[in-house]
């Protein structure tokens, strides 16, 4: 079997993985989180993460159905206020939670997972030639 494209969508619609005909449903900040560090292949260190505030917060406003931009930008200060590796686990949870449903294989789901690397930087490992995104996501790709 083969890798599927991953087609990053905005709002609050599912990212589109065709080739499997499969979507992953994920709520505004998980969404945001994941394409986060799909912009980021290098990884990003869990120490550094408030240096992606800004960033993150850049696509949870293009993500979220909210209309209510206080609200909006009170859980995510919330968000980075109480960051934990609890917070973040529990975010990376409901993703792989996602993708396991998605994709049930191990050595193909493992490509779209955020990686941890014990004391390095977290991780997709998925070829960004397979990912798509809309221009005004793709800041970094």
């Amino acid at each position: 079997t083969h890798l599927s494209r991953l087609e990053v969508t905005l709002y609050n619609a599912p990212l589109l993985l065709p080739e499997y005909d499969e979507e992953l449903h994920l709520t505004a900040q998980v969404k945001a989180l994941y394409v986060l560090f799909l912009l980021h292949p290098e990884g990003i260190r869990m120490k550094d993460i408030g240096d992606y505030k800004e960033e993150f917060k850049r696509l949870y406003f293009r993500f979220s159905n909210r209309s209510d931009v206080d609200k909006l930008r009170d859980s995510i200060e919330r968000l980075f206020d109480l960051w934990t590796p609890n917070t973040m686990n529990v975010k990376k949870s409901q993703c792989s939670s996602a993708l396991r449903m998605a994709i049930p294989e191990d050595d193909l789901r493992a490509h779209y997972e955020i990686q941890v690397n014990r004391g390095g930087p977290h991780v997709v490992t998925l070829d960004r030639k397979l990912v798509t995104m809309p221009d005004t996501l793709a800041f970094n790709l």
